[in-house]
């Protein structure tokens, strides 16, 4: 019948369905490139908690090395995120006492992001049934443990971070 659709009520015009998934504005092109870049950094911490589930407190084998250092650029690049603006890039000598950005504290948060990061800070004390060796708090200030040390404070940074000026955030 042409370019019409016979319905219940009638001939209609010839019916056509919208893309609704795509991204056509430069803002949602933007937060699915932050999706992108957060997903590759959780990833790295996520890394670094299965190593420790299957390595333990063994930090000598080349896949803990490669974890813990991924795990490092990962968080470092986490808190560059929750700082940066469009006004405002994260260089090393920016203050992190300044506030970090909203919409991009929302986007961690919305992503379990400061659930991956406290299962970050407790994977290398949490005994696994197949594996008891864990590490003791005490041990984590040595020198061969420098680089978890630092991993454990910059990801305790990022928490504040992700809560800092909005504090509705810390409840969730």
């Amino acid at each position: 019948v042409g370019g019409h659709i016979v319905t219940p009520m009638g001939l209609s015009p010839h019916m056509f369905f919208e893309d609704v998934f795509s991204c056509s504005t430069h803002e949602s092109v933007s937060k699915a490139t932050d999706l992108n870049m957060l997903h590759h950094h959780v990833r790295g911490l996520t890394t670094l908690i299965h190593a420790f589930w299957i390595n333990g407190d063994e930090l000598s084998s080349n896949e803990m090395k490669d974890a813990l250092f991924g795990a490092r650029d990962s968080v470092n690049n986490l808190i560059r995120f929750c700082i940066e603006s469009i006004n405002q890039q994260y260089t090393e000598d920016t203050n992190l006492e300044s506030l970090p950005n909203k919409a991009k504290q929302q986007m961690l948060l919305d992503q379990n992001v400061h659930k991956i990061i406290i299962n970050t800070l407790t994977a290398p004390f949490k005994p696994m049934a197949w594996n008891k060796h864990t590490l003791k708090l005490k041990d984590v200030s040595l020198p061969r443990h420098k680089i978890l040390n630092y991993i454990c404070k910059r990801s305790y940074k990022l928490l504040t971070l992700m809560v800092k000026g909005n504090s509705q955030f810390a409840m969730q």
